[in-house]
């Protein structure tokens, strides 16, 4: 790398040089700390990108394929009688995330050892998988799981290892991880009926898949239903580690989920409304609705297309997170149910009409993401590009209303 940053200085940038300069010197402070921050690592980012853009590389997006920071990507929500659920797609380390189970998957050979890096991860962690303690078998020597508690770690409570043999017909694969996802969610309902309460549950990328598209859908499906029959689990988090297998995720995502997407270079009117809103989000990415706000500038930060689901989802989220704060202010009853919690703000006359009117709005074209392309009947059956002015133009009027009459 020096040899190639040595090269870069030959050209006649002074700008580019000073980057450089600052590059060099901000890699040699992280060299040299026990411990790196996140600021001295957002620091050192910034100074990479900063070389990228002035060089000819500048029109690259820049990603770091290994996440320094637990981010949501997407997400599909729905609505329940027990209050808003959701399934996430993270780009993380899933080892840092906080939940209550952790899903492992590894070899179901049981004259072998178990392998796997986030089994190797865990036993640093000086977590070791019983493999005795059998809960469920879907499939005899094929596909099963076994199930222990934790208390080695405060931010994981159990750990559920799905055991399994990689299938050995390719044109089988759909079935067999199909298989392997029904049997995460049997032991599930098993564990719950037995009298277990996991309200966040994260898994990572269940074996080597190639069938993408079928193997998301059937994690997406099952999560749904099971997010609708659990009577505890409130969010499923889904966590990529490498950045280029989260593209091909969220791209899968998208696909089954019938996703719309607008490209605002094409609207000056969608443009324009996109500018401020980003605008406004980034003050508001260190306050208490930051879990929205910032999902919410990813998706609009993309370069060529903007997926209207993806802006509705969060969009709710921040109405949600905006509508506990208010209650939680004023001292007045949380319902599950974010209707209710709307009402009850405008009954008690701590918001006008018109913000509950946008409340509204945003939860309801965020209920309309959880369902799957080939679900819809209605007509039109899928959010367009003028959805997602409406949309954009009710959380600008929230944000608007947040940073001036509550923060």
């Amino acid at each position: 790398m020096g040899k190639k940053l040595k090269c870069l200085e030959k050209d006649n940038n002074e700008n580019l040089k000073k980057s450089i300069k600052e590059f060099r010197s901000l890699r040699l402070t992280c060299e040299k700390s026990p411990l790196i921050s996140n600021d001295l690592l957002n620091k050192l980012i910034t100074s990479a990108k900063d070389i990228i853009s002035n060089t000819r590389m500048g029109a690259e997006v820049f990603y770091p394929s290994i996440p320094f920071q637990n981010k949501v990507i997407n997400e599909v929500s729905i609505e329940t009688n027990d209050g808003y659920k959701s399934f996430e797609l993270v780009h993380g380390n899933i080892i840092t995330i906080d939940s209550d189970l952790l899903v492992v998957s590894t070899n179901a050979q049981k004259d072998k050892p178990l392998t796997g890096p986030l089994i190797g991860l865990l036993k640093k962690e000086d977590i070791v998988i019983n493999s005795q303690k059998v809960l469920y078998v879907a499939s005899h020597e094929k596909i099963w799981t076994c199930f222990q508690t934790s208390s080695t770690r405060k931010n994981l409570n159990a750990i559920l290892t799905l055991r399994m043999n990689q299938s050995e017909n390719i044109e089988k694969e759909k079935s067999f991880f199909d298989d392997s996802i029904k049997c995460i969610f049997s032991s599930l309902s098993a564990l719950e009926y037995q009298g277990y309460k996991f309200s966040e549950i994260s898994l990572p990328v269940i074996g080597n898949t190639t069938d993408y598209n079928s193997t998301i859908e059937s994690l997406v499906r099952n999560s749904i239903l099971w997010l609708k029959k659990s009577s505890f689990t409130k969010k499923i988090i889904f966590v990529v580690y490498d950045h280029s297998d989260l593209l091909i995720w969220d791209e899968a995502l998208d696909k089954i989920m019938g996703c719309s997407y607008s490209a605002p270079g094409n609207s000056l009117s969608l443009e324009g409304i996109i500018k401020e809103v980003v605008h406004l989000l980034h003050q508001l990415t260190e306050s208490k609705l930051h879990t929205a706000t910032i999902p919410l500038l990813h998706a609009l930060e993309k370069n060529e297309n903007v997926c209207i689901e993806n802006i509705c989802v969060f969009g709710r989220k921040l109405c949600e997170l905006m509508c506990l704060e208010l209650l939680k202010k004023h001292d007045l009853n949380i319902h599950p149910m974010l209707m209710n919690n709307i009402e009850t703000l405008q009954q008690s006359k701590i918001i006008a009409p018109w913000i509950s009117s946008y409340m509204h709005s945003l939860r309801i074209f965020g209920n309309e993401t959880v369902h799957m392309k080939d679900d819809v009947k209605y007509k039109p059956n899928h959010l367009n590009e003028n959805d997602l002015i409406a949309s954009l133009s009710a959380i600008k009027s929230l944000v608007s209303f947040w940073k001036t009459e509550v923060e």
